[in-house]
């Protein structure tokens, strides 16, 4: 029920408010929703349960490398050390060609920049819990967050590196070479890797 989540969050956090506002914006966005069937907040509401869009945007979205390598992009950050290395790449990014022989390239620099924000991601969930002895007094709470994120991040990665290097060998065995005059090398554009992973 609300009164029992508001009570927990009250005891770990002292901040119900904050609490509240959290749930009004994910009813608004109707990535929750209350018994009540209101779209604009909780007020007057018992209970409240996850929509079939909150559940794909934390089961599916939210650990897919598109996402996170776009969110990364605009997410306030503790860290200068961390926020310049993540500009850096994104510089880096942006520089390079959209040749096809550097797609590996570029999602390999995509790669390592999500790393990077999902370790800063996980150190400051450790931090946090530390703080507020979350593990000893509220077990409530006692998942990590960040592992399973990373986890099927990872799981993702490897089909996506098995499909680049898949369509790479592809590409090299298009290469037609025609003897005459001129030594023409033409080759057949692989433009449909892995759309579904935002790497085009």
């Amino acid at each position: 029920s609300i009164l029992e989540l508001s009570s927990i969050f009250e005891d770990a956090f002292d901040n119900r408010s904050d609490l509240i506002r959290t749930l009004n914006r994910l009813i608004r966005r109707q990535l929750i929703e209350a018994d009540t069937r209101s779209t604009e907040g909780i007020s007057n509401a018992s209970y409240i349960r996850a929509t079939t869009s909150g559940l794909y945007y934390f089961q599916y979205l939210v650990p897919s490398f598109s996402y996170l390598d776009l969110v990364l992009q605009d997410t306030p950050l503790n860290s200068e050390q961390v926020l310049n290395s993540l500009k850096e790449s994104i510089i880096r990014v942006d520089n390079m060609s959209d040749r096809e022989d550097q797609k590996l390239e570029r999602t390999n620099v995509r790669f390592e920049r999500v790393e990077k924000f999902l370790e800063y991601l996980r150190n400051e969930e450790t931090e946090e819990r530390s703080i507020f002895g979350i593990e000893e007094t509220h077990p409530v709470f006692g998942t990590y967050i960040t592992p399973k994120i990373i986890s099927r991040y990872e799981n993702q990665k490897r089909t996506i590196e098995n499909r680049l290097r898949e369509n790479r060998e592809r590409t090299a065995e298009d290469l037609t070479i025609v003897d005459d005059s001129n030594l023409k090398v033409t080759v057949e554009e692989e433009s449909t890797t892995i759309d579904s992973f935002g790497l085009l």
